[in-house]
Protein backbone atom coordinates (compact mmCIF):
# COMPACT_ATOMS: atom_id res chain seq x y z
CA UNK A 1 0.00 0.00 0.00
CA UNK A 2 2.82 2.12 0.73
CA UNK A 3 4.79 1.83 -2.36
CA UNK A 4 1.58 2.28 -4.51
CA UNK A 5 1.03 5.81 -2.53
CA UNK A 6 4.72 6.81 -3.01
CA UNK A 7 4.67 6.01 -6.62
CA UNK A 8 1.75 8.58 -6.75
CA UNK A 9 4.10 11.22 -4.96
CA UNK A 10 6.96 10.12 -7.42
CA UNK A 11 4.21 10.86 -10.16
CA UNK A 12 3.32 14.27 -9.31
CA UNK A 13 7.02 15.22 -8.81
CA UNK A 14 7.91 14.14 -12.15
CA UNK A 15 5.25 15.73 -13.73
CA UNK A 16 5.95 19.28 -11.77
CA UNK A 17 9.99 18.62 -11.72
CA UNK A 18 10.34 19.87 -8.41
CA UNK A 19 10.68 17.73 -5.22
CA UNK A 20 9.06 20.29 -3.21
CA UNK A 21 6.09 20.99 -5.34
CA UNK A 22 6.12 17.14 -5.58
CA UNK A 23 5.62 16.44 -2.18
CA UNK A 24 3.52 19.72 -1.62
CA UNK A 25 0.70 18.33 -4.73
CA UNK A 26 1.42 14.83 -3.50
CA UNK A 27 0.04 15.80 -0.03
CA UNK A 28 -2.72 17.36 -1.20
CA UNK A 29 -3.78 14.20 -3.71
CA UNK A 30 -3.31 12.24 -0.77
CA UNK A 31 -5.72 14.97 1.65
CA UNK A 32 -8.02 16.32 -0.78
CA UNK A 33 -9.76 13.63 -2.19
CA UNK A 34 -10.79 11.94 1.25
CA UNK A 35 -13.59 14.34 2.11
CA UNK A 36 -15.01 14.29 -1.59
CA UNK A 37 -15.11 10.08 -1.23
CA UNK A 38 -16.93 10.88 1.89
CA UNK A 39 -19.54 12.61 -0.10
CA UNK A 40 -19.59 10.37 -2.51
CA UNK A 41 -19.98 7.22 -0.29
CA UNK A 42 -22.71 9.10 1.40
CA UNK A 43 -24.45 9.44 -2.20
CA UNK A 44 -23.68 5.46 -3.15
CA UNK A 45 -24.78 4.30 -0.05
CA UNK A 46 -27.84 3.22 -1.41
CA UNK A 47 -26.26 1.24 -3.53
CA UNK A 48 -24.15 -0.83 -1.69
CA UNK A 49 -21.05 0.86 -3.51
CA UNK A 50 -18.17 2.69 -1.43
CA UNK A 51 -15.92 4.94 -3.76
CA UNK A 52 -13.70 5.82 -0.63
CA UNK A 53 -12.74 2.21 -0.64
CA UNK A 54 -10.93 2.55 -3.77
CA UNK A 55 -8.72 5.48 -2.54
CA UNK A 56 -5.24 4.50 -0.67
CA UNK A 57 -5.55 6.66 1.97
CA UNK A 58 -9.24 5.84 2.87
CA UNK A 59 -8.13 1.89 2.59
CA UNK A 60 -5.73 2.07 4.71
CA UNK A 61 -7.82 4.14 7.28
CA UNK A 62 -10.32 1.44 7.61
CA UNK A 63 -7.87 -1.42 8.00
CA UNK A 64 -9.13 -3.73 10.86
CA UNK A 65 -7.27 -3.91 13.48
CA UNK A 66 -7.88 -7.73 13.81
CA UNK A 67 -9.87 -11.07 12.49
CA UNK A 68 -8.29 -9.69 8.73
CA UNK A 69 -10.39 -11.46 6.05
CA UNK A 70 -9.27 -13.08 2.98
CA UNK A 71 -11.76 -10.92 0.97
CA UNK A 72 -9.92 -7.59 2.44
CA UNK A 73 -6.70 -8.67 2.05
CA UNK A 74 -6.68 -9.67 -1.65
CA UNK A 75 -9.20 -6.33 -2.43
CA UNK A 76 -6.43 -4.10 -0.67
CA UNK A 77 -3.64 -5.93 -2.75
CA UNK A 78 -5.68 -5.41 -6.16
CA UNK A 79 -6.33 -1.44 -5.14
CA UNK A 80 -2.66 -0.84 -4.40
CA UNK A 81 -1.76 -2.77 -7.36
CA UNK A 82 -3.66 -1.15 -9.66
CA UNK A 83 -2.71 2.33 -7.60
CA UNK A 84 1.19 1.52 -8.64
CA UNK A 85 0.38 -0.01 -12.08
CA UNK A 86 -0.88 3.35 -13.00
CA UNK A 87 1.04 5.82 -11.32
CA UNK A 88 4.29 3.96 -12.85
CA UNK A 89 2.82 3.67 -15.81
CA UNK A 90 1.82 7.37 -15.85
CA UNK A 91 5.47 8.52 -14.78
CA UNK A 92 7.59 6.28 -17.40
CA UNK A 93 4.72 7.63 -20.37
CA UNK A 94 5.61 11.55 -19.01
CA UNK A 95 9.41 11.06 -18.72
CA UNK A 96 9.99 9.03 -22.34
CA UNK A 97 8.31 11.76 -23.37
CA UNK A 98 9.52 14.64 -22.28
CA UNK A 99 13.04 13.77 -21.19
CA UNK A 100 13.59 11.18 -24.25
CA UNK A 101 14.42 12.20 -27.88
Amino acid sequence: MAAALVAVYVLTSEITRSMAAGISVGIGVAVLPEPILTSADLICEKYGFTPSQFWLVSRSGSCPVSDFTTEYIIETVIVAAVWFLVAAGLGIWHFCRTDIK
